[in-house]
């Protein structure tokens, strides 16, 4: 077995660089070489690594991510890597979690990276911005991971300094 030792200049480096292994024992059961990518062995242990990665580095090739940026996100399940993403390239992260829909597990991860973490009571919001719509259902359409979203685009629309990362 060949062992090159490779450097990294930061953590973000190694997202995707996950070297593939061969199943000896299941590829000659079948006749065939199998190779597997172990995904787990991301920087964060996730495959949303990557996509978290493609998704900043994007907005900063678009212009949409200055250094003073602020990157918000309605939560679901990409919030730990886009706060570990954050965290790596200096960015501040504001996580809005749906409290009815927030994955206990995520939040301590979160909040380890230097994130922020605003739980939202998405049925509350909404029943407080449809009283002051005059109860127009089409606005908002009662569904809590939605609420969280426009929260995040209408900062981005209000705020210069904000990017939605949803």
């Amino acid at each position: 077995m060949k062992h090159d030792i490779k450097i990294a200049d930061s953590m973000r480096d190694l997202i995707g660089e996950i070297t593939l292994v061969r199943l000896h024992r299941v590829g000659k059961e079948t006749g065939c070489e199998i190779l597997v990518k172990p995904e787990f062995m991301n920087t964060s242990s996730s495959i949303k690594d990557c996509i978290t990665k493609l998704m900043i580095d994007s907005a900063q090739k678009g212009g949409k991510l200055t250094e003073n940026t602020i990157i918000v996100e309605a939560t679901g399940s990409t919030g730990s890597e886009l706060a570990f993403i954050s965290a790596v390239k200096g960015r501040k992260y504001v996580a809005y979690t749906p409290t009815q829909t927030a994955n206990p597990s995520s939040m301590p991860i979160i909040l380890a990276f230097e994130a922020e973490l605003e739980p939202l009571d998405a049925e509350a919001y909404e029943e407080e911005e449809n009283a002051s719509l005059g109860d127009d259902s089409s606005v908002h359409g009662n569904h809590i991971e939605l609420t969280s979203r426009m929260i995040c685009h209408g900062l981005e629309h209000k705020l210069d300094d904000t990017w939605c990362a949803c």
